[in-house]
């Protein structure tokens, strides 16, 4: 699980801004009520505002084996959508996507595989999410400061492009680009994906993740 795709999509969109764009409010005010901001991934019960929707709290029942970190965290807080990824035959969507990783073509391949398993695709997305939301440390080799700040305070505008098709495979393509304006541009356009849950991302980790996220 490829947990810091999600900042190379904010750092190339940083670089592809051609103007400022006002960041938002970081006083913990109405707005981050609303969306529920809060610290995840075994960060404790710092706090705010109403639960997060499904996938990103799971309400789940106390693990009854044993197992590595990872397998833990999977079973406290994303029991519900690891369910829907635990039959036979989901297996070969997982087995894909992990033999995507590190090709040069990564996106592609990650586009391939969820043609070839439609059905599942939106399962298989809600559990990155989950995982992403509540187990960068135990599951993706700890995430980055861009990572975590995200989670911490974006976590809406996140999930929303992690369970977005487009989005997902847009931001796969961009891990390539290192930074580069032009070819996150492309991954965009490449992938159709929709201004919206970009700018909403971007707007978010401007306001609240500019010295974590900046280029």
């Amino acid at each position: 699980m490829r947990y810091a795709l999600i900042s190379s999509l904010v750092l190339g969109a940083f670089a592809c801004s051609s103007s400022p764009v006002a960041p938002r409010p970081v006083d913990g005010g109405a707005d981050a009520t609303v969306r529920g901001d809060a610290a995840p991934d075994d960060a404790g019960d710092a706090d705010a505002g109403p639960a997060l929707p499904y996938p990103l709290t799971q309400q789940c029942a106390t693990p009854t084996d044993a197992g590595d970190g990872c397998g833990q965290c999977k079973q406290e807080k994303c029991c519900l959508s690891r369910e829907k990824i635990l039959p036979a035959a989901v297996d070969p969507l997982i087995d894909c996507m992990a033999a995507c990783d590190g090709k040069p073509a990564q996106d592609d391949c990650q586009a391939a595989c969820f043609a070839a398993a439609p059905q599942y695709e939106g399962a298989y997305r809600e559990q990155f999410a989950c995982l992403f939301h509540n187990c960068q440390a135990t599951c993706g080799g700890g995430g980055n400061a861009c990572t975590h700040c995200i989670e911490n305070h974006c976590a809406l505008e996140n999930m929303a492009c992690s369970l977005d098709r487009n989005c997902f495979l847009g931001n796969t393509c961009s891990t390539a680009c290192n930074g580069s304006a032009a070819c996150t541009e492309a991954c965009y356009k490449k992938f159709s994906v929709n201004p919206k849950l970009v700018e909403d991302l971007v707007l978010c980790a401007q306001g609240f993740c500019q010295a974590e996220c900046q280029p």
